[in-house]
């Protein structure tokens, strides 16, 4: 984990509550750093996929001066590297839905991509991997017959919970085609009829299109930070969070937010999600709010998740990303039969699934290749992990421990 110094420096600096000019941030002298603690800061923040968002608030607070000039030019450079990025991002975007809007699939873009218009408001302050593309279910597996016909071609993961596999071509971001929402542990998907019938037309880059209401926006990204990738994700999502609070303001229905995440069965890791938006990135939250998600919590395994997820936003990039929520699962469950049926739930491609991607192959015996291909892809996939685990590795053990200890706290098993 980075050092603490570099990470409350980090926090304050991006506090958005604070726009005065001071080298003093978090009881450390900006000129006083050294060119290493920079160089570390820097690192720090392009880990957390940050690092435009550190230039912007920098150049914000007038802190020039203060950064030396081979640091300031760098974060120059990866913030208009990341204009020039998100452009072509936008472009692609725009002929997507064109192609879409042909066949009369609508199209809802998700996180990223989204967040960097609307909320951020600057599309250079927020960095994204990829395109994700919310579609009917109906038309999810058309979207990507669709793509592939555009010159797309299918990157090796198969079929997952949420979407078809990731699609890519030479010069382009990978595109990923979802028709919902997905809560590892359960049996959950977010009610995505709902969300299209609430969804409002924006327009997007040049092109016009539709977008999640304030509410439904708030818990998506909550449940992806939470849930989808136990708070793997570093800083990015927690500051998304900030942003959309401090955006939408007074037009959030707080009321619809909490009736939604009762629903939906997310109101732990919105609770836990927000709680960490309000403690790292200052989120200006109704105090009424956290009262209310936090109703009949016990306080010390409050406590316990709260630094649980604070490791993981800040995990070494060695263990980041590399333990999938099925391996903690499997690792941590109490015996041989609750392994081997966390094992073949995660190899098997659910019925609902496999109508939207092989509907042909329900009736038929080509069903149990298509479940051959996702074993194999999970072994290829995990194997060098589970190796890890069986070695002893203490980091991926705590790590696994540190997930499973979320999930079944996040599900409702403890606390």
């Amino acid at each position: 984990m980075p050092n603490e110094k570099l990470i409350n420096l980090l926090l304050n600096i991006l506090n958005f509550r604070v726009d005065h000019v001071g080298t003093e941030i978090g009881g450390a002298i900006l000129t006083g750093l050294s060119q290493e603690e920079w160089n570390s800061l820097l690192s720090l923040a392009n880990a957390q996929g940050i690092s435009p968002l550190l230039f912007h608030r920098l150049k914000k607070r007038g802190l020039q001066s203060a950064v030396p000039p081979e640091i300031w030019q760098k974060l120059n450079q990866r913030y208009l590297s990341n204009i020039a990025r998100n452009l072509r991002l936008y472009a692609e975007l725009d002929q997507i839905v064109q192609w879409l809007s042909a066949e009369q699939i609508p199209v809802i873009p998700l996180k990223g991509i989204y967040l960097a218009q609307v909320v951020y408001q600057n599309i250079g302050l927020r960095a994204m991997g990829d395109l994700d593309l919310l579609v009917p279910e109906t038309q999810a597996q058309r979207s990507w017959e669709l793509l592939k016909q555009h010159g797309y071609h299918a990157e090796a993961d198969p079929i997952v919970c949420s979407h078809l596999q990731p699609l890519r071509k030479e010069g382009s971001a990978p595109v990923e085609i979802h028709w919902g929402f997905y809560k590892f542990g359960s049996d959950f998907s977010m009610v995505a009829e709902e969300i299209w019938k609430r969804a409002n037309l924006i327009q997007l880059g040049k092109t016009n299109l539709l977008a999640m209401s304030a509410e439904d926006l708030l818990l998506h990204v909550c449940e992806h930070l939470s849930y989808g990738h136990f708070f793997s994700f570093g800083l990015r999502p927690i500051y998304d969070i900030v942003l959309i609070i401090e955006h939408f303001g007074n037009h959030l229905d707080w009321e619809k937010v909490y009736e939604r995440a009762e629903s939906w069965g997310l109101r732990r890791g919105l609770y836990l999600s927000l709680l960490l938006a309000q403690q790292i990135g200052d989120a200006c939250l109704p105090k009424t709010v956290l009262k209310r998600l936090g109703q009949h919590q016990d306080e010390a395994t409050i406590q316990v998740m709260m630094e649980i997820a604070k490791t993981q936003l800040f995990e070494d990039s060695d263990t980041k990303g590399s333990l999938p929520p099925k391996v903690a699962s499997i690792w941590n469950a109490n015996s041989l039969k609750e392994k081997i049926r966390i094992f073949l739930d995660g190899v098997a491609i659910p019925q609902e699934l496999m109508l939207i991607m092989h509907p042909f192959a329900l009736s038929s015996p080509k069903r149990y290749w298509y479940h051959f291909i996702r074993l194999l892809h999970v072994l290829r996939n995990h194997a060098p992990t589970v190796w890890r685990l069986l070695l002893g590795d203490r980091t991926l053990t705590a790590a696994a421990q540190r997930e499973s200890l979320l999930l079944n706290w996040l599900n409702g098993e403890s606390g």
